[in-house]
């Protein structure tokens, strides 16, 4: 060989791909090595990330007690919302399959309900491998591993090296693969090694391909049942179909793709031998060493399907993509969708979060929970968005992470409306409506046929929207419409204040509030620059804590608790994250919506105020506000059509 290292078009032989592996050890990656690769590859500068060390406060309350080894992968990141540490656990797989680990010996399982991901988790590993090549021996019928031809005897440390090929042997990049591989030549190769190669092979030549999945290089996806085999009269297998042989061959190298569930217990059954013990019996019944990553991807799972194969199920690492609990997960899944759709219809700001919210309660169990973690459904949904709540007490903030939740509460995300259900039931409220309001989504919600429905996720819509009428024939009120006039307001409020202006005052008073308040619990001064720019100490303000606090309900003898919460929770010195403290941010918000509600109330109805209680209104100036509100609302992302429907429900919200 060449002192030279070859480029990967150079080279030709085993000997110059070992050469070559020397610098490069990944031209020697295939399967698992190879979509591990893939998995864990940086995208455009940005890299994996450990799940448990994340900072954003939602995310690290979701995701702090998660294994160490779990990452978050840019590869899905963007594509798959809300199953992070199940995305993590197919990644987690892989890694320690290419590491030569027990992993490399099993079957990957990936089920859960139709429109959970999986098809898109396929996608994306496929799209990328497809940007990959690997080397295998040229001419050989079953793509076999270029390592195969290595004879056992030199898989070994070598003590003393002979020569040139024996020396490349020895080096650490390519003696830590031999060591555990375990691959042989097949039949004709082997043939080949010694009469073609006299024994040299090293001169056994070797071929690039790029992974392929629509065509079958390298990987291959099976879609349906394959053909079934031959049974003799004591109903042993007579006759393997041809295919059976044929998907290992183009799989080879790379990743199988397969419905496990869908195959006959004979088919999984040898397969599953295959991926264990490395090797199985071509058509001749001599030996073939394929290195393959399988997969199964279902809605079932095969310890369903198979319940009394021990052995298969035991060869089985099985993860299940739940449909997702958190509304704004739901809302980033269905937006993702509606734009391969182009619908024709558009939601009113905040209608479409609403409606996300009935489509993730109708998947969780129900109130009455019989397990170990009782909640309502709306908080079990804020939880699993990484959401935190004040406690009755008021002395701590109540946190539930991923892997709490889905241990305490398995049947979550397993039932209830699937995605396109749910795109559906969305697309329902579009046919009648072109902007479609919170009204129109809750009369679409009580019309819908949900007759298939389980009784435990009906009565979770049924949390949200009321869709039997009362003795007197009327609908009771929806609790949805309150969760969407909550945002109303709050839009109308920032379309006044300004948006820039808006988000400074709920960052000061967040700020000033936890400033003033640890001022008060510690008995010490408050430090602040007045107009002139000198520093000036003075009292906590106790009258700004306390209506901050008023706003969620903190009075009495509620307030010291809550404050040595907030205490306890914003550690060190300002500015703090405005997320940290979920409840304080929701009472600093409706500190500001109570501030200006009266002004943005006579904007909205200034042509039908109360002469007498509105006497020192000046009409022109509640005008001027409401030109300024819809002007900025247009700023942002409402249309026309949108704020006229924002207006006519506020004028009959502000009556």
């Amino acid at each position: 060989m060449s002192d030279e290292t070859k480029t990967p078009d150079e080279i030709k032989t085993v000997g110059d791909l070992l050469k070559a592996a020397e610098n490069d050890p990944g031209l020697l990656d295939r399967a698992h090595r190879k979509v591990w690769k893939v998995i864990s590859s940086p995208i455009n500068g940005e890299k994996p990330e450990i799940l448990s060390e994340l900072k954003a406060p939602r995310e690290k309350n979701l995701f702090h007690d998660q294994p160490p080894q779990y990452m978050r992968f840019p590869l899905f990141k963007n594509e798959l919302v809300g199953i992070d540490p199940c995305l993590a656990e197919t990644g987690e797989f892989f890694r320690q399959a290419a590491s030569g680990g027990a992993m490399e010996r099993r079957i990957l399982e990936i089920t859960g309900k139709t429109g959970v991901g999986k098809t898109t988790w396929l996608k994306l590993i496929a799209d990328k491998m497809e940007e990959e090549s690997f080397f295998y021996l040229d001419e050989c019928p079953h793509n076999e591993h270029p390592l195969n031809a290595v004879p056992r005897a030199l898989r070994k440390k070598i003590k003393q090296p002979l020569d040139d090929i024996q020396r490349v042997l020895c080096h650490e990049n390519i003696a830590s693969r031999l060591s555990r591989f375990r691959g042989r030549l097949c039949r004709r190769c082997e043939e080949r090694f010694q009469k073609e190669f006299g024994g040299k092979w090293e001169n056994m030549p070797v071929k690039s391909s790029e992974y392929r999945l629509g065509a079958g290089i390298g990987m291959l996806q099976i879609e349906g049942r394959l053909t079934e085999p031959e049974f003799d009269k004591e109903g042993r297998v007579s006759k393997i179909p041809e295919d059976w042989y044929r998907i290992v061959d183009l799989a080879n190298g790379g990743l199988l793709l397969i419905d496990f569930p869908a195959q006959n217990s004979e088919f999984c059954g040898r397969l599953s031998r295959m991926v264990s013990d490395g090797w199985f019996k071509g058509r001749d019944q001599t030996d073939l060493w394929p290195d393959i990553a399988v997969v199964s991807i279902s809605n079932k799972t095969i310890r369903d399907v198979f319940p009394k194969e021990d052995a298969l199920i035991d060869r089985v690492i099985s993860v299940t993509f739940p449909m997702v609990m958190d509304p704004v997960a739901e809302l980033k899944i269905q937006r993702k969708e509606s734009m391969s759709e182009e619908r024709s219809f558009h939601f009113v700001p905040w209608v479409e979060e609403a409606a996300c919210q009935v489509i993730t309660a109708s998947r969780l169990e129900p109130d009455s929970y019989p397990y170990k973690l009782k909640l309502e459904s709306p908080e079990a949904a804020l939880f699993y968005g990484g959401g935190a709540l004040i406690s009755d007490d008021r002395k701590f903030l109540v946190k539930h992470s991923f892997r709490e939740l889905c241990n305490k509460r398995p049947k979550d995300g397993t039932r209830g409306l699937t995605m396109r259900q749910g795109g559906n039931l969305m697309a329902l409220a579009g046919q009648q409506n072109n902007c479609v309001g919170i009204n129109q989504f809750i009369r679409t919600v009580r019309e819908a046929n949900f007759e298939n429905m389980e009784s435990d996720s009906l009565a979770r819509i049924k949390k949200w929207v009321p869709i039997d009428k009362n003795s007197s024939g009327e609908y009771e009120h929806a609790p949805l419409e309150d969760r969407y006039q909550e945002r109303a307001v709050e839009d109308l409020v920032r379309g006044h204040v300004g948006p820039s202006a808006f988000i400074e005052r709920q960052e000061k008073y967040f700020n000033d509030y936890a400033v003033h308040m640890k001022a008060l619990v510690k008995k010490q001064k408050v430090e602040i620059r007045n107009a002139e720019g000198k520093i000036e100490h003075i009292d906590p303000n106790k009258d700004f804590l306390e209506k901050i606090e008023e706003q969620i309900g903190v009075i009495g003898a509620t307030v010291d608790d809550f404050r040595k919460c907030v205490d306890s929770n914003l550690p060190g010195d300002p500015p703090y994250d405005f997320d940290s403290h979920p409840p304080l941010k929701e009472a600093v918000t409706k500190k500001i919506i109570s501030e200006y509600y009266v002004i943005v109330r006579r904007a909205i109805c200034w042509n039908s105020l109360d002469p007498e209680k509105d006497k020192a209104v000046d009409p022109n100036k509640a005008r001027q506000n409401l030109d300024k509100i819809r002007a900025e609302l247009l700023k942002a992302r409402y249309q026309p059509c949108c704020w006229e429907n924002l207006l006519s429900y506020a004028r009959r919200i502000f009556k």
